[in-house]
């Protein structure tokens, strides 16, 4: 019997038109699925070269909440609750989460702050409904991966086994 397929992040983009511009997240440096502690870095990215980044911040949908929740707020712990790091350096705006958990499943987006119907907590705008970002859905799937090595090492005959 084959074990199930381990923890794979699936990502599905969508883009959506933001006052005639066009934001994009894209994952940096990987394709296809991802296994989970795996490191992944979202970057928001516009169609014109040195753009503006310092408008958009990036938000995570909370099912519980329903609503976006701002991921880059320095007034609050939202980095470390949803253990991620949001940098703003050389113009760009980076999303990084360092070990890739299911709890990291769900929909982040991109969004012009000054844009309207997207400030964090705007319990109206689910995913698939934004109106001026670009939207990411991570989805993960749990695995079971089989012990390496023997599954009962065998003890030898008046030798103790120390657990």
């Amino acid at each position: 019997m084959a074990p199930p397929a381990p923890l794979v992040l699936l990502a599905a983009l969508a883009l959506r038109w933001a006052h005639g511009e066009i934001p994009t997240v894209r994952l940096i440096d990987q394709e296809g699925p991802m296994l989970e502690g795996s490191y992944v870095t979202l970057e928001c990215l516009m169609d014109e070269d040195g753009a503006d980044m310092s408008r958009f911040t990036f938000q995570k949908y909370s099912r519980w909440l329903h609503s976006w929740v701002s991921l880059d707020d320095p007034d609050r712990l939202r980095c470390w609750f949803f253990d991620v790091n949001v940098t703003r350096a050389d113009g760009r705006l980076l999303l990084a989460i360092g070990a890739l958990q299911s709890w990291h499943a769900g929909a982040y987006r991109c969004v012009a702050t000054d844009a309207p119907g997207n400030a964090p907590g705007n319990a109206t705008d689910a995913p698939g409904n934004a109106t001026a970002s670009a939207e990411i859905s991570l989805r993960v799937e749990c695995g079971w991966r089989p012990p390496r090595g023997p599954p009962n090492p065998p003890v030898p005959q008046n030798h103790t086994l120390s657990l």
